[in-house]
């Protein structure tokens, strides 16, 4: 698990808070770029790629899907229910990761996380 031996990584900071932060909803993304860029352990990049393409899907969802959606005035509703699940969705998604990889679990998504395995090598 990630800095289960207190590491701290490039930065300074705990590996494993490193690795929750990249989970902070709307922000986070950020620090998994800078998990990725800088950082060599791969507890932490693995956790940067998922947080990365977690929120690759978000915005697939919010700003191709949703609007896509909204061209045709009948599906009107439906993309203002895509737009609101999804967003409440992944508002909770982000907040459960985040607290379960600071307590030092591995949160693997279905999909992303063999993506991510792929990813980190």
């Amino acid at each position: 698990m990630p800095g289960e031996d207190g590491a701290k990584g490039v930065l300074g900071v705990p590996v494993k808070v490193m690795s929750a932060l990249v989970y902070v909803p709307f922000v986070g993304w950020m620090a998994a770029v800078v998990a990725l860029a800088l950082e060599k352990d791969r507890e932490l990049r693995w956790h940067g790629v998922q947080s990365l393409l977690t929120y690759s899907v978000f915005l697939a969802l919010t700003q191709a899907v949703a609007p896509m959606l909204r061209a045709t005035i009948v599906l009107v509703p439906v993309a203002a229910l895509v737009s609101g699940l999804s967003g409440v969705g992944f508002l909770g998604l982000w907040l459960w990761m985040a607290m379960e990889t600071n307590q030092g679990k591995k949160v693997r998504l279905p999909i992303l996380g063999a993506w991510a395995d792929k990813i980190v090598k």
